[in-house]
């Protein structure tokens, strides 16, 4: 019975906040921009109905309906009260990341990523851009054109104090201090991921990001990592600063922290640290070789994800199992990856031949698929530094066993980028990673492979030997 009546009132509420808003634009003259946020912000309050439903299907039903919706209105303008005459698919975004965090609140009973995702959003987001446009024109931020410190700040301070009351409702436990400090990073991720936000996007990664790191941090935080997070905070924000990683590399690295220590534990937190170190300290020793990767640029999101996404879903698999193996497994993904960004930044270093691994053939250095003498040292050596963290709780076999692992990891990234990494050819007729210039055809491979798919891949090949190791021989 409650499902429905969650649903009816679920329902019910979202057309009274269309109704408000359209009669608000149409007789009061309130502007286009004015009702749109005014939907935005009282959306947001559809949480507080969540705790009716009693089942699943009932919880996505109205996010999932939403996203139709609001697809449909969006192609065909139908409903004006939240649509913008621009590109921004900013409200389907918003209904997608109600049905995301919803799926999450439910099936891993986090319903702080719902309530904190979900009001950061909308009072968050929708207040900063009504103040940004009333006192933002004579307070742009250089950097970003579209956006203004009056209205960066107001997403800070509200997420700051939404992240500390949700904190204190659904983590209680936590000490006040450790409350504190995690909600002001937290304000501090908010504005970092606003900022970014092009295109309504920020709709999707602002509640998700933010769902996501109050989750992972509410995960019985202590003391510890609250150092660790401010320790790879100055990391991250160096990286930045000097152009080795772009401001969404950073927020999500951020993230992702917290969740390989809220999650995971420390060793794996880390581990993902070492990681980032050494391939920050190897990138710029062998920046000098890279002839076939093209011009360097700052480490995105996408190869954040692509490296640490198979650990941090380990680490998920042992907060939810309580199964150490899986640690075991993140960290020897972690092994494999060392090995391989070793592989690459410091093998191409070296005036040493470098060959195709597939079939033996001569290849310009930095070319993925290509091994040298040099590269294979720097792959074990990488291999064996990450897995020192699996030491301490597995003894000499398991470390012996992540050594293999991980260096076999990057043999096997680089079979896979040999056979299927899309490749184009340079101006000395040489295949190259990156193409020459914009809309250059592609000279071998799949199209749709890149380098960040290739990672991901073999890396996720990666978990499943070492599960199989971990079952069948004992990690």
């Amino acid at each position: 019975m409650n499902n429905y009546l969650g649903i009816a009132l679920s329902l019910a509420y979202i057309a009274l906040v269309l109704i408000l808003a359209t009669l608000m634009q149409k007789k009061w003259q309130m502007s286009e921009e004015g009702s749109r946020k005014l939907v935005h912000i009282l959306v947001g309050n559809w949480v507080f109905i969540t705790p009716l439903f009693q089942d699943l299907w009932a919880l996505i039903l109205v996010p999932a309906l939403f996203v139709g919706i609001n697809y449909w209105s969006k192609k065909r303008q139908v409903i004006q009260a939240m649509e913008r005459g621009d590109d921004s698919w900013g409200t389907v975004y918003y209904a997608l990341s109600l049905l995301f965090l919803s799926l999450m609140s439910w099936l891993l009973n986090w319903p702080i990523a719902l309530y904190g995702g979900v009001l950061i959003m909308a009072y968050g987001d929708g207040l900063a851009a009504l103040i940004g446009q009333a006192y933002g024109a004579k307070h742009p931020i250089a950097a970003f054109s579209h956006k203004s410190w009056p209205g960066s700040w107001t997403v800070l301070v509200m997420a700051t104090v939404i992240s500390g009351v949700c904190l204190s409702f659904f983590a209680p436990a936590l000490p006040l201090i450790h409350q504190l400090m995690i909600a002001l990073v937290a304000g501090l991720l908010a504005m970092l991921i606003e900022l970014q936000g092009t295109r309504g996007l920020d709709n999707l990664t602002l509640p998700l990001g933010l769902g996501l790191f109050l989750a992972f941090a509410s995960q019985g935080a202590d003391t510890e990592f609250l150092l660790y997070l401010g320790v790879i905070l100055i990391c991250l924000a160096t990286a930045t600063m000097k152009g080795k990683l772009s401001l969404d590399g950073l927020t999500t690295a951020l993230v992702m922290g917290a969740g390989m220590y809220g999650l995971g534990g420390s060793s794996l937190a880390y581990a993902l640290l070492t990681f980032f170190l050494i391939g920050t300290l190897a990138t710029r020793f062998g920046k000098k070789g890279q002839l076939a990767k093209g011009q360097s640029k700052p480490r995105n999101w996408r190869q954040v994800v692509c490296n640490a996404l198979p650990s941090l879903l380990m680490a998920l698999f042992y907060h939810q199992t309580k199964d150490p193996s899986y640690q075991w497994i993140g960290l020897t993904v972690f092994a494999a990856a060392a090995a391989d960004t070793l592989a690459s930044e410091l093998g191409s270093r070296f005036n040493h031949p470098v060959y195709l691994i597939t079939n033996g053939q001569r290849v310009t250095k930095g070319l993925s698929g290509g091994v040298s003498l040099p590269g294979l040292v720097a792959s074990l050596l990488g291999s064996v530094i990450l897995a020192l963290w699996t030491l301490t709780d597995f003894s000499w076999k398991g470390y012996s066993w992540a050594i293999i692992l991980g260096f076999l990891g990057s043999v096997i990234d680089s079979m896979l980028g040999a056979l299927f990494q899309r490749k184009y050819l340079g101006a000395n007729g040489d295949l190259q990673d990156k193409p020459a210039y914009k809309g250059q055809e592609i000279a071998q491979g799949v199209s749709w492979v890149s380098n960040n798919g290739v990672n991901l891949v073999s890396l996720t090949l990666v978990a499943l030997l070492a599960y199989l190791v971990q079952r069948v021989i004992g990690g």
